[in-house]
């Protein structure tokens, strides 16, 4: 009799689906953010655990096999959601959807926020289009640094949690492609090896922090000044001037660190986060995967959407506060670090750039700022000395990516 109790228990137990805590939860064919996205669930969303890691696990939803973020399972206190997706979960339709849908959708937005902006279309197809072989990023991970001193380093420098944990909105991600796009009028540098190479970079850095799930995508600007910018939903900006002024990798890594930490952070989405309206799903996701702006409930909010949208492009544009700027240096290195790159990079490069005062038309990295900065990166290196045969500035591979400038 116990054998059978214990049984129908096990049986039981086998049977129990995890449920989803986070809205806009996708599920990935591997266990990466560069995988492709299969669906996305909601909030409430009934998973079974195949196999679980560390920071990602596999599942099964319905049809549907592959890779969802750890922290998608992780219950946490509730909090009033806005998102179209949110209200989905609260519904009795499904709570999982396409993820052709979700991508139509966010588009949709985007393009009809970028004609107001003259902005650039080609870039959402090009963003839309961007990504790498696996077996690509596979062989440079490998190349950058051994798997047992990348784990040797996640375990010994900690990192803390994000803020904020929840995945980006409806309205942030198509705020954020759409802000692209008009970032992208100015002029993308048509290089597909450099483009694949900074991807590459920036990924590994990505992956090493609280972000590791964001599908982040970089671009390169034909610009001669050195700057950077980040849309929310991980789409990142630098600009040739930059890559130029870098003499290696792990200046690169501290650099992308840098901008990786404002999308993590969600820097500048304040505004965003108190003006955002609801948009409400009636019965149907198929509505908002037609066109934004077709449903009659959709209509009255699209006006505020493209003045938050506004309001995004303008504090990325234009910069955002000096807490931020700060907290992203900082935060940039720990990335740039936990990823094996020596910590140091970020100074000397900002040291390069002090030399000039026409290298930019950033404020943040002007010669007075430079000056501020490498005083408080230095402080936070002493603070936190960082020591390790692990760190690498991987020089010479970057100085052949540069010879394709």
């Amino acid at each position: 009799m116990k054998k059978i109790i214990f049984a129908l228990l096990f049986a039981c137990t086998a049977l129990m689906a995890d449920v989803v805590q986070r809205d806009r939860t996708v599920l990935r064919t591997g266990p990466g953010a560069w995988y492709p996205a299969l669906v996305e669930l909601s909030k409430g969303a009934n998973v079974k655990v195949i196999n679980k890691g560390d920071r990602w696990i596999e599942v099964s939803s319905g049809k549907d096999r592959g890779f969802i973020a750890a922290k998608s399972l992780e219950t946490k206190a509730n909090s009033k959601n806005n998102d179209i997706f949110a209200q989905m979960g609260m519904q009795t339709t499904s709570v999982s959807v396409s993820q052709s849908a979700v991508s139509a959708s966010i588009k949709g937005f985007a393009e009809r926020f970028s004609k107001r902006l003259e902005s650039d279309l080609n870039t959402i197809q090009h963003i839309e289009e961007m990504g790498f072989d696996n077996k690509t990023y596979a062989l440079f991970k490998k190349n950058t640094i051994k798997n047992k001193e990348l784990k040797k380093l996640r375990r010994v420098i900690h990192m803390p949690r994000a803020k904020k944990n929840h995945s980006f909105t409806f309205q942030e991600e198509g705020s954020g492609l759409a802000v692209a796009a008009k970032l992208g009028s100015m002029g993308l540098y048509r290089n597909a090896f450099l483009e694949e190479y900074v991807n590459l970079v920036g990924t590994f850095v990505a992956e090493q922090s609280q972000g590791y799930d964001i599908n982040f995508r970089f671009l390169i600007l034909d610009q001669d000044g050195v700057n950077g910018y980040a849309c929310p939903g991980g789409i990142i900006f630098i600009t040739r001037g930059a890559l130029e002024m870098m003499r290696s990798e792990a200046e690169l890594a501290c650099f992308l660190g840098h901008e990786i930490s404002h999308v993590v952070y969600r820097h500048g989405m304040k505004e965003m986060e108190e003006r955002k309206e609801m948009i409400i799903a009636d019965g149907a996701f198929e509505e908002m995967s037609r066109t934004v702006g077709e449903s009659e409930k959709i209509a009255k909010v699209s006006e505020e959407l493209d003045d938050i949208a506004l309001a995004s492009y303008e504090t990325i544009f234009e910069g955002r506060l000096g807490d931020y700027e700060e907290e992203a240096d900082e935060m940039g290195l720990l990335y740039a670090v936990r990823s094996g790159y020596d910590p140091h990079a970020m100074a000397t490069l900002l040291n390069r750039m002090g030399t000039g005062h026409s290298m930019t038309n950033s404020e943040h990295y002007s010669p007075a700022q430079n000056k501020l900065r490498i005083s408080r990166l230095n402080k936070y290196l002493k603070q936190k000395r960082w020591k390790s045969k692990h760190y690498r500035l991987h020089g010479e591979r970057f100085s052949k990516m540069a010879k394709r400038l």
